[in-house]
């Protein structure tokens, strides 16, 4: 299987919907800084809610507009890192960040709308033939979850905490990744297989998977990224260089294992492990 031509194509289909979405919008006040912030990105989240689909047998046309919503609710959570009261960036994506593009003021609607947004578009998954309300239901609880204080913004909290300079320790920066980026991470590999009423052996397989490939996604990030600012939240700075690129490989094993239940039905998602594994960007 040819992974980089896999998830182009997967890039392809999302930024199709996404540009659907954005001619069929209503015209606003913010809708410059929507299309500006959903106009970039590697669409990793969407892709995983795609993927838990199709290996469970689905149609992925049936999960789109939770896909959406999902990286609808990811670009939320990056304009408010973004922002000067938080991890004050003027660049992503090699662009400037939407406070920089739009002014403070707007960024931060921009982001409050996404956020809104993204959970209405995971809400329309109830209108797809079908696709059960009480599935939407659960994954709407569930996203919020890895959003919420127990997850995302918990994380940000917690990352916030740490920019005292204190080092923190290793349980410390492994639950902070856990809910930071983990947590989004993971309910997007489980939505595919809820929103089509897939085994709750299914379901767990796949928690787990996305739990180690969030892992991994993490660390490979933070080897790549050796910024002496972020020294004391960096799994390269806290458990070494070594042992850092030891965890991201049993990560990666685990989330392959907690694949067998789908047989070869599992390959595109196995193949992403590794790839996640060893990109170098």
């Amino acid at each position: 299987m040819d992974i980089e031509f896999y998830l182009k194509e997967k890039r392809k289909f999302i930024e199709g919907e996404i540009e659907k979405y954005l001619k069929e919008s209503h015209p606003h006040l913010l809708f410059s800084a929507f299309e500006y912030s959903l106009k970039a990105g590697k669409r990793f989240r969407p892709l995983l809610v795609l993927a838990s689909a199709e290996i469970c047998g689905e149609d992925q046309r049936k999960v789109m507009p939770t896909a959406l919503g999902v990286e609808m609710i990811h670009n939320f959570s990056l304009i408010h890192d973004d922002l000067p009261c938080m991890d004050n960036d003027d660049f992503r994506r090699g662009r400037p960040t939407c406070h920089k593009q739009f002014g403070e003021t707007h960024a931060l609607l921009t982001g409050d709308g996404l956020l809104i947004a993204g959970f209405e578009m995971i809400a329309k998954n109830s209108e797809i033939e079908g696709i059960k309300p009480e599935s939407v239901v659960r994954c709407l609880k569930l996203i919020a979850q890895s959003v919420g204080i127990m997850g995302m913004t918990g994380g940000q909290v917690m990352d916030i905490n740490f920019q005292t300079g204190r080092t923190i320790t290793e349980e410390e920066l492994l639950e902070l990744h856990r809910k930071k980026t983990g947590a989004l991470i993971k309910a997007s590999c489980m939505a595919g297989a809820i929103l089509t009423s897939r085994s709750e052996e299914e379901i767990s397989a796949l928690a787990v998977y996305g739990e180690n490939i969030g892992l991994t996604f993490q660390i490979v990030d933070d080897l790549l990224d050796m910024d002496e600012d972020k020294k004391n939240i960096s799994f390269p700075w806290i458990f070494g260089l070594e042992r850092s690129r030891k965890m991201a490989e049993e990560s990666t094993q685990k989330a392959i294992e907690s694949l067998r239940i789908f047989g070869d039905s599992g390959e595109s998602l196995i193949q992403l492990a590794k790839f996640l594994l060893n990109r170098k960007a």
